[in-house]
């Protein structure tokens, strides 16, 4: 990194917090996500808005399961790629339709209302009347155009998100598999119909016109004008290190247990997801992945010291026993 990465240069008597900008010019979901997560962990001081692009690429949540959130034979007979990002939430489709940013900072400095008023007053700026919904989703006209998650690591943070431009939508819809429940809850009865692309409401809008407005917005909302950033400033080596495990098969898909039969129900604070397998006088470990519950902590550790209990009381039992899983 350049020497004036994190430095707080004095402007007479008042220290002034550093706000830097870069891009990757990369549509390798590997790599963009790889990139994202060294700056996090290098950066020293300061905020950084980093925005980027993947193509043609579906992203799971963190805590997902990946086969049953993407249409496997698809994905595969059309070479679509598959990445499992650092972030919980639901998967997503990416394509260069699509712009990404990313907000890096300290866990003292974030502050997710200003993040989303750097999206929100970059989409006015164009005469596109976008609103927050709830914690995740920016909607325009009701529909969603931009879906946020959030990371913390020790006492760094960031928040990233999506914006529709102009994404092939009858595409999404063949790679990922929605639950219809998550649809039900939004009121639509597919994915297609649930999304707004910006470009259907602001015609001449491009990436590019795009990426000058939340810079701009950016500079305004923190009050300096962004220090320009780019790859060249940063260990390629390292990042080279990161992308190797984003790469790697063990963790974009993770180990897939064969269930025998699922339900599923819908909270206020996300999805519940029960699985079961039967097997004869044995009871495998509970695996738990998915969306987290509010009170996730005392909720595993009191599934934890059940089911120890119903192994003491039920390991003489002859015949079929139950064994379950958990998704959120």
């Amino acid at each position: 990194m350049p020497p004036t990465i994190g430095a707080y240069p004095l402007i007479g008597k008042v220290r002034l917090r550093m706000v830097y900008y870069l891009e990757t010019r990369s549509t390798d979901p590997y790599y963009n996500l790889a990139f994202e997560e060294y700056v996090l962990t290098h950066r020293t001081e300061g905020d950084y808005l980093l925005l980027w692009q993947n193509d043609n690429t579906v992203v799971v949540g963190r805590n997902q399961n990946t086969a049953e959130e993407i249409n496997a034979d698809f994905v595969e007979a059309h070479h679509i790629r598959v990445v499992r990002r650092g972030t919980g939430g639901g998967a997503v489709y990416h394509d260069s339709g699509n712009l990404n940013f990313t907000f890096l900072t300290d866990a003292r400095t974030y502050n997710l209302a200003r993040q989303l008023e750097v999206i929100t007053g970059a989409l006015k700026s164009l005469g596109i009347n976008a609103e927050k919904s709830g914690r995740n989703d920016i909607l325009v006209d009701g529909r969603k155009v931009s879906g946020n998650a959030f990371y913390t690591s020790g006492g760094k943070k960031y928040h990233h998100g999506t914006l529709l431009i102009d994404v092939k939508t009858d595409e999404m819809a063949k790679y990922l598999t929605v639950s219809p429940l998550k649809l039900q809850a939004k009121g639509v009865s597919s994915v297609k119909s649930r999304v707004l692309n910006l470009k259907s409401v602001c015609p001449s809008l491009t990436v590019p016109v795009l990426q000058n407005a939340l810079v701009r917005a950016f500079a305004e909302i923190y009050g300096s004008e962004p220090q320009h950033l780019s790859e060249a400033d940063f260990d390629a080596a390292e990042v080279a290190r990161y992308e190797a495990e984003f790469k790697s098969d063990a963790f974009r898909l993770g180990t897939r247990l064969p269930f025998t039969w699922q339900a599923e129900a819908r909270f206020e604070w996300g999805s519940f997801t029960l699985a079961a397998r039967c097997r004869r006088r044995r009871f495998t470990p509970t695996l738990w992945t998915g969306r987290r519950l509010p009170v996730q902590g005392s909720f595993l550790k009191a599934a934890h010291l059940r089911r120890r209990h119903w192994r003491r009381q039920h390991k003489k039992l002859p015949g079929r026993q139950e064994t379950t899983s958990v998704n959120f």
